[in-house]
């Protein structure tokens, strides 16, 4: 099998809602909003998406995503960029989500064997770095030799 057709299926593995990344605990907010009833419709949810979400992701998280996985799997750089992904926190409950989602996906991904992810998870659980969700999933990408398009 050539890379791209294995690449596409780890990628579908990887993305599927129930595999066990904790991502399905990392909406950003949105299940708090609409216990609150400030999401009640397609038009709330649209707004939340084009206010919150989406500038979010492209903003910061993608950028972080990316960094990660070209410098994976440098040890040094990574943890440069989790110290920097930290300092971008404004919101403490999307940190913690956040680093919460990075520490279920290196578990699940050392039990999987992904390259990098079990001296990553050890890291973080010495707290000696951070473990957010976007360095994850670039060391975890680059693990998996994603491409580049798809990891972000």
């Amino acid at each position: 099998m050539s890379d791209e057709p294995l690449a596409m299926l780890r990628l579908l593995q990887i993305s599927d809602s129930a595999f066990p990344s904790g991502s399905f605990a990392f909406s950003g907010g949105l299940e708090t909003l609409a216990a609150d009833g400030l999401v009640t419709d397609v038009a709330s949810l649209d707004d939340f998406l084009r206010g919150q979400a989406i500038p979010r992701w492209a903003g910061m998280d993608r950028w972080f995503i990316r960094k990660a996985r070209d410098a994976a799997p440098d040890a040094k750089v990574l943890a440069d960029l989790d110290r920097f992904c930290e300092a971008h926190v404004a919101v403490e409950a999307l940190g913690e989500a956040s680093r919460r989602v990075g520490l279920a996906t290196l578990t699940t991904h050392s039990r999987m064997g992904t390259p990098g992810a079990a001296a990553y998870r050890a890291r973080v659980v010495t707290g000696e770095v951070h473990g957010h969700a976007p360095i994850v999933q670039g060391l975890i990408g680059s693990g998996l030799a994603l491409p580049a398009g798809a990891v972000d």
